[in-house]
């Protein structure tokens, strides 16, 4: 606008101008100018640093949308991560074998993974495949140390809490364990990254159960199963529950796990036949929690000298 013609478009906003600044009013705007730029440039350093870890964790992503070649990668990267020394990428390594996608070799063995990205779920035939390649690479080896896993982004357009989970048929986990070979979802390895990081899982124990046979499932480590809550009350802080053979103790820490989240939760409270005790080795006791719990809750009670771990695999 034009304040000369039109004096009251903009009344009084000559005051602004620096010719007309209150005492003090200066030194304050070059103050609002600094802390402009310094947040500006830890804004611009933060969006720098979320790019960066974009970057670096896009694998992870990757497990739960691609399929081909880049999803094989991203397997190769979580395997590597997860403490494998040698991932052996076979579309890259010998790309004119259309067989198995990676290779493990072990200090007991060999692991051959078969790796699909698929907008369904998996056939028989599908899940079964990795079972031919397992014949094949042990009479190479002249030696039944083959190991064998089936590995599926199913349902890869959907978000992976809305995809039926697990996306295998009881027939087909039973012929997996029928013919000693594993069935996992990369859903899984998304889930167990995290578990990991939060100190649930060791690398050590999540190498060794993808050898197991039938639907492959990560437990916490160094902890001993308590099972299911048979009563919950007070919003789920209270529950009764039934222990056999093991030790459970005011202040103990249980490890709860849900289907999508796992946390934990002290003891804060034991009563057996309506009476308070500090410690129980066998029958049906209450127990208070820190924590909610519900009925279909998993609880295992942390313990570093259970001796629950299986057997470490080291990669070779």
């Amino acid at each position: 606008m034009f304040p000369k013609i039109f004096p009251y478009s903009e009344q009084f906003s000559w005051l602004n101008s620096e010719m007309y600044f209150l005492p003090n009013q200066a030194n304050f705007l070059a103050r609002k100018k600094l802390l402009e730029d310094e947040y500006t440039g830890r804004l611009t350093k933060i969006e720098k640093e979320i790019q960066q870890n974009k970057e670096k964790h896009r694998f992870l992503h990757n497990l739960l949308t691609e399929t081909d070649e880049s999803l094989v990668k991203s397997v190769e990267c979580f395997l590597k991560w997860l403490g494998f020394a040698n991932v052996i990428n076979m579309d890259e390594t010998k790309p004119d074998i259309k067989e198995e996608d990676i290779q493990i070799p072990l200090d007991n063995g060999l692991l051959v993974v078969e790796i699909k990205g698929i907008g369904g779920t998996s056939k028989d035939s599908q899940c079964s495949q990795v079972s031919k390649i397992k014949y094949r690479r042990s009479k190479e080896r002249n030696r039944f140390d083959v190991f064998a896993l089936y590995l599926v982004n199913h349902k890869r357009y959907l978000p992976p809490a809305e995809r039926k989970n697990p996306p295998f048929s009881e027939q087909q986990i039973a012929d997996a364990q029928s013919d000693e070979r594993g069935l996992l979802t990369t859903y899984e390895l998304f889930k167990l990254y995290f578990k990991i990081e939060e100190g649930f899982v060791t690398k050590e124990y999540a190498r060794s159960a993808l050898l197991e046979y039938g639907l492959v499932k990560f437990k916490p480590s160094n902890a001993r199963l308590l099972g299911f809550p048979l009563e919950v009350h007070r919003k789920g802080k209270v529950i009764i529950l039934k222990i056999n053979n093991l030790t459970l103790r005011k202040g103990a820490t249980i490890i709860v796990c849900n289907d999508e989240t796992w946390f934990k939760a002290e003891v804060l409270e034991i009563q057996m036949n309506d009476e308070k005790v500090e410690s129980v080795t066998e029958g049906e006791i209450g127990v208070q929690l820190s924590h909610s719990v519900q009925k279909t809750s998993e609880l295992w009670l942390q313990d570093i000298d259970s001796g629950n771990n299986r057997v470490v695999v080291e990669a070779s």
